[in-house]
């Protein structure tokens, strides 16, 4: 095939925490082979003897043939583990022997066998379920190798460490709690040893401090009841955990925190100084743990299940509140009218059980029989025999179908509900003034315009009726660079509530505050956040480096400026006084934390993975925010930088450190070949009118490149055609489309994905 030159313009922004290692690991439309081989003949034994240290043994691992050597492997579970039969689940630790290594940008994997599921699909379904209202883990389907034998198809969820808490949260810094084997939640008294008996401390190890767990838990328990309301939300995301609750009573998943009271991760986020609860282990989803309930029982499970029982304080304690049980009901409410239903599960059904029948075909070692890989879509099935996992197992269709009968009869699925008008939301976004925010609601008796400022906890302000069923917000000023996140909450005489979007808190609108000022004229040009190989500092060492350029004909003094990778800590490192930048001309600062060695070496380091840089003013300016850059994940050896030189949008550039920026060139069949499907988050996000989509495709593909409304209505076709493999770079334009939430999906043969922008007017 001839060369091909293909100028591949990008910026990626960190709304969204998406990583370019997604498809990769995690794939809906392949399935990965794992091979684990040991040297040892008796692996079996000596994994079994390390059950209850959970201590890991080295193997070697192959990905589709990629070598990954000194791997921790060890068995993972608890009645998954004790199935009578080799098909056990598998805890994988890249790192265990080797620091610092990593399978595509992650460290720890866990390979789950599929218990009590003969479908093979309920845990994985239910999972991306989870994730559109809660921070969840990631999946895929994989065919896994032990010594050449083959083990058949295991699901692989992804682990929540702190990777995934980067994904989801703007720190990962805070105590990470599992709630097991016992996380009721409830109050045993200020010794740390008796919770230490029924949590687990994932991070933060050393430090081993249990006071911000313990003091939620008193908060929860004893708070007075008057006062209850209004102090929880200062030591829980109550939002968050109504989600949680709803997800796992609609969902019938009894073996977690609502019904066996276990199997959920408890993070107290320092952004927002409060817990948030993520669910974990759905493999016994859709009511396939009984928690001793006849499927009739489980089928008819009632809204409020556990809402009386004070041994489940989170659950009994928040749904006592009645502002907390509406919001409840209609999280509820829009979890069952997006996802419970077949129109929602039969394409996903059919499209995984179609990926991995041949892989279950050749399973010997599956739980259950080919036949039942079928049948339990639509009927209940009996299991067993062979000391296999034996009882009846419910029909995914038939609970879903006969569970929707019985939600239906309830009084809150006919209320009357507001309507708010998705397409009459305005808002204004200039900085240091009052912001003004309008809506068109009907049948509306209250409605609350909820806001947080850089990833803070949400506050309210009621909005007021301007004129026919036209309501408004104003909040007070904000300075240039805040983020605002904000949603609507509209409330019937009834109490009955409705929200805007309807997956708040989980998605909401964003709403970036621009600057009033002129334009700063020293800029951020250029950074570079995977240096490798490119250039070093003047220690000898590949570090990261910001580049600031002087866009004017004078030296200019930049001595007691700031720069950050934290909105909430704009003064973070402090430039030395006297330090200036000449005319037209560059200064590089290396991000890499060395402040006590010769030069310009700030105090934090860039996150190949995505963050942002601010640049602000000295505190004798006001601490103003000059110039600043949201990005996703960076590319080894590749920076991003403005072209034109200072003015122009960040794309992906050749590391030119005190020059000009030059693009990047990629060439077909040079070592810039794209080696997988990807699709980035586009640039600029939120937009206004005009946005940038970058894609790219290891080999030729028919590509569709489309986007949609939230409710998954097709508002414009951008690609349909063939393409050779390369980079691209293609516009949208949204100027005929209202101020909201949008999603944009990449298609091919072997590839799907689908990532989120903000529209705002």
């Amino acid at each position: 095939m001839s060369a091909k030159t293909i100028i591949y313009v990008a910026a990626l922004i960190l709304f969204f925490w998406e990583t370019s290692f997604s498809q990769n690991l995690y794939n809906d439309t392949t399935i990965l082979e794992f091979r684990i081989e040991f040297t040892q003949a008796d692996w079996r034994t000596i994994l079994k003897n390390n059950v209850p240290t959970e201590t890991d043994i080295p193997a070697t691992i192959f990905v589709n043939g990629i070598r990954f050597d000194s791997v921790g492997v060890r068995y993972k579970g608890n009645s998954s583990y004790n199935v009578a039969s080799d098909k056990k689940p598998f805890n994988i630790s890249m790192d265990a022997f080797k620091p610092n290594q990593l399978l595509w940008g992650y460290k720890t994997l866990n390979f789950n066998n599929c218990f009590k599921d003969p479908t093979f699909v309920r845990e994985k379904i239910a999972y991306e379920i989870a994730s559109k209202y809660l921070p969840s883990a990631k999946t895929a389907f994989i065919n896994l190798y032990v010594n050449n034998e083959n083990f058949g198809v295991y699901l692989h969820v992804q682990q929540l460490n702190k990777i995934f808490l980067r994904e989801w949260f703007s720190s990962a810094n805070g105590n990470h709690f599992k709630g097991d084997p016992q996380g009721d939640l409830r109050w045993y008294g200020n010794d740390t040893n008796l919770y230490k008996q029924r949590y687990e401390l994932k991070t933060n190890e050393e430090e081993n401090n249990w006071r911000d767990l313990i003091l939620f838990i008193d908060k929860l328990n004893n708070l007075p009841t008057t006062q209850f309301a209004d102090s929880i939300i200062k030591y829980l995301n109550v939002d968050r955990a109504l989600w949680y609750i709803a997800f796992c009573n609609l969902y019938v998943n009894l073996d977690s925190h609502i019904g066996s009271g276990h199997n959920f991760y408890f993070y107290h986020n320092p952004s927002d100084d409060r817990f948030q609860i993520i669910p974990w282990d759905l493999n016994e989803i859709l009511g396939t743990f009984s928690q001793a309930l006849s499927i009739q029982q489980r089928e008819q499970l009632s809204v409020f299940y556990k809402s009386t029982d004070l041994t489940r304080p989170l659950v009994s304690k928040l749904l006592s509140v009645p502002d907390f049980k509406e919001r409840y009901i209609a999280h509820y409410r829009t979890m069952f009218e997006e996802t419970f239903n077949q129109n929602y599960w039969l394409p996903k059904i059919n499209l995984y059980q179609k990926l991995i029948l041949p892989h279950v075909q050749a399973d010997t070692k599956k739980l259950y029989s080919i036949d039942l890989f079928t049948q339990n879509v639509n009927s209940n099935v009996q299991t067993g025999g062979a000391g296999m996992p034996g009882g009846t197992i419910p029909g995914i269709f038939t609970l879903i179908n006969n569970r929707t009968t019985f939600l239906k009869q309830d009084s809150f699925f006919t209320r009357s509900l507001p309507i708010i008008d998705p397409n009459v939301l305005k808002s204004t976004n200039k900085a240091n003034t009052e912001i003004v925010f309008t809506s068109k609601i009907l049948n509306c008796n209250t409605a609350n315009f909820w806001y947080s400022v850089n990833d803070k906890s949400f506050n309210s302000v009621k909005m007021n009726l301007t004129s026919d069923n036209i309501y408004s917000a104003t909040i007070s000023p904000q300075t240039a660079g805040t983020i605002l996140k904000y949603y609507i909450e509209a409330i019937t005489q009834s109490g009955a509530k409705v929200f805007m979007p309807q997956q708040a808190e989980h998605s909401t609108f964003l709403l970036s505050i621009s600057s009033t000022t002129t334009a700063s004229p020293v800029v951020i040009n250029e950074f570079l956040a995977s240096n490798i190989t490119s250039n070093k500092d003047p220690q000898g060492e590949f570090d990261d480096w910001i580049e600031l350029f002087n866009t004017t004909s004078s030296t200019i003094n930049i001595g007691g400026k700031f720069l950050t990778d934290d909105k909430t800590k704009p003064t973070k490192w402090k430039i030395p006084a006297g330090t200036t930048i000449n005319a037209n001309g560059y200064l590089i600062i290396w991000a890499d934390e060395d402040t006590d060695t010769v030069g310009l070496h700030a105090n934090f380091k860039l996150s190949k993975s995505g963050e942002v840089v601010h640049f602000y003013d000295s505190t004798s300016s006001g601490i103003t925010l000059l110039d600043s850059i949201s990005f996703g994940t960076q590319q080894d050896d590749i920076s991003l930088g403005r072209i034109p030189n200072g003015s122009g949008n960040f794309v992906f550039t050749k590391p030119t450190p005190l020059a000009i920026n030059t693009p990047v060139v990629y060439v077909e069949n040079n070592n810039n070949q794209p080696k997988s499907f990807n699709l980035s988050q586009n640039y600029p996000n939120p937009f206004n009118s005009t946005t940038k989509i970058n894609f790219s495709i290891p080999k030729k593909s028919f590509i569709q490149l489309k986007v949609y409304n939230l409710l998954g209505v097709e508002i414009a076709t951008v690609v349909d055609e063939l393409k050779e493999a390369g980079f691209y770079s293609v516009s949208f334009n949204g100027v005929d489309l209202p101020t909201g939430i949008y999603l944009y999906k990449l298609s091919t043969s072997y590839y799907t994905e689908v990532k989120k922008f903000v529209l705002i007017k």
